[in-house]
């Protein structure tokens, strides 16, 4: 389920930064 769960991190991350979105504005 931990892997799961860090995939699913990953793809929020990612899709925050295709938006625009940088890890400074967390």
């Amino acid at each position: 389920s931990s892997i799961i769960g860090a995939l699913t991190s990953a793809a929020v991350v990612f899709s925050w930064k295709n938006d625009g979105v940088t890890d400074e504005e967390l």
